[in-house]
């Protein structure tokens, strides 16, 4: 995983999204977050289905009322 200062980002910000880098950010030589490009739509939905507590509870709530 590249790291890279919060400035540095900023200015390069697209050329990482679209060369689909995971670039730790730091501020201040800490680590404030974590930058993800995705190579498809389909990538970002299956990261998101895996990771976002809200939109599992959200999808656990919904097949909840479905179920018979």
């Amino acid at each position: 995983m590249k790291e890279i200062a919060l400035d540095d980002v900023q200015k390069d910000l697209l050329a990482h999204l679209q060369n689909r880098e995971t670039v730790l950010i730091t501020k201040g030589g800490k680590p404030t977050g974590v930058l993800l490009g995705f190579a498809s739509e389909e990538d970002c939905y299956d990261y998101l289905l895996k990771n976002d507590p809200e939109l599992l509870q959200a999808l656990a709530k919904r097949l909840a009322k479905e179920a018979p």
